[in-house]
């Protein structure tokens, strides 16, 4: 999920990877009335494997998590 790590600078790291509603496929079992959304399973694991990219072996912990909205994904 995590996607390519792209170089910036002044940046200590940036990924990306394009998400839509069948890709991946298990998307779209996510809905809420009809519309394709992004788990927040999906966002913690993202923001971890982040965390094991840039700070390797080093423990990583997230605490105080608070999803203000649903992420909508588009149709493909």
């Amino acid at each position: 999920l995590l996607g390519t790590r792209l170089s910036v600078a002044g940046t200590a790291a940036q990924f990306e990877r394009r998400v839509n509603s069948t890709d991946p496929a298990w998307v779209a079992d996510h809905r809420i009335g009809g519309e394709a959304v992004m788990p927040l399973t999906a966002y913690l694991e993202i923001a971890l494997a982040a965390a094991r990219q840039v700070r390797g072996a080093e423990t990583a912990a997230l605490q105080h998590i608070e999803v203000a909205a649903p992420l909508p994904l588009r149709e493909s």
